[in-house]
């Protein structure tokens, strides 16, 4: 992050919460392509282009019904 403080909806002792952000595609496409982190999303495990996750952005940041979040970890908020 270029130093400012990101946006947190939901803080605990060890992670925080907050909405998802367009510079952080990279960061994203990097936990979706990791096969142990995508295990606990139930989803099925394979590879994701840079342009399939712009597209995944894109439905998820406009959707009324789905809520996803970035994932912080102490003490990087």
């Amino acid at each position: 992050m270029d130093g400012e403080q990101p946006i947190l909806n939901i803080v605990g002792e060890l992670v925080a919460l907050g909405p998802l952000r367009r510079d952080l595609l990279p960061l994203y496409q990097r936990w979706i392509n990791d096969l142990g982190t995508v295990r606990n999303l139930s989803l099925m495990p394979r590879p994701m282009t840079e342009e399939q996750q712009q597209e995944w952005y894109e439905r998820v940041a406009k959707s009324e019904g789905d809520a996803a979040f970035t994932i912080y970890t102490a003490p990087l908020w």
